[in-house]
Parts: C-alpha cells; structure tokens; sequence
C-alpha cells in the first residue's frame, strides 16, 4: 500500500495551518493555537476526545469493537495511545498504516464528523508543533480504558 501521498498532504496542510497563522499574525490577528498561543485543552490527544460521556462512550477500545470484520483486542496491549498502535500499525506491517487510517477516518463524513464539527478538524488536536524548530509531534498519553 502506497502511504507517501496521504503523508505529504497532512505534511502540507499542518505547514499550511502553521504559515497561515504566523501571516495572521503579522496582520494583527492571532487564532489560537492550541500549545502554541492558546492552552491546549486536549495534551493528551487521542485519549482526551476518545471518552465515555453521559451520552455515549467514544473509548477507542469500543470504537475499535465497531469496526466491520473486527478488531483484535488491544487492552492489555496497548498502554500509550497512538504510540504502541504502531506496533501493529507501521508500514511494515500487515494491518493499515496508522497515519494514513486515522487521517482518512478524522476527515470523512463532514456532515456527522464530530472531529470536524467539534474541533474543526484542527491539525493540534493530534498534534504539536516545536516553534523553535518546526518539528511536528504526535500526543501520547496512557490508554484510557
């Protein structure tokens, strides 16, 4: 499975995200970035969107029990989430890609997305951005189920 171009445009449109705002910026306007001008209200990334509300439990464990074919279970495997995904989710492995899957399941369905409703798809949901070197990150925090 080729992953280049689904890597290079997420690369861009975090490049894009970041320039635009520093040209915002030196209009006078500033967006808030989170964990960059604004406090980042999800540090810990997939975990802290991926809960159990009053509502609904959206815990990856549940969400990966949803997936059509299913899904091996991976409570006692994975301790860090996205980080020990990649145990199984890395190129070089039989299951997807981790970047490219989450990318394409993050930005699908526009209509009843809540990653695109509710955080208007922003790249630092998921992300950081080092402002001294422009190097980007992945959050990782404890698994939360």
């Amino acid at each position: 499975m080729k992953t280049g171009k689904p890597i290079i445009i997420a690369l861009l449109a975090i490049a894009g995200l970041f320039f635009a705002s520093l040209s915002a910026t030196a209009a006078g306007i500033v967006p808030p970035l989170p964990g960059i001008n604004a406090p980042d209200t999800q540090p810990k990334g997939c975990v802290d969107c991926h809960i159990k509300t009053a509502s609904r439990d959206f815990r990856l464990t549940v969400v990966l029990a949803s997936i059509k074919g299913g899904h091996p279970d991976v409570d006692k495997l994975v301790k860090n989430v996205p980080m020990d995904c990649l145990k199984c989710h890395y190129a070089s492995q039989m299951a997807p890609v981790l970047g490219s899957m989450v990318h394409r399941n993050h930005y699908q369905n526009q209509k009843d997305n809540d990653f695109l409703i509710n955080d208007r798809g922003s790249c630092l949901s998921c992300h950081t951005v080092d402002t001294q070197s422009g190097k980007i990150g992945i959050k990782n925090a404890p698994a939360n189920w």
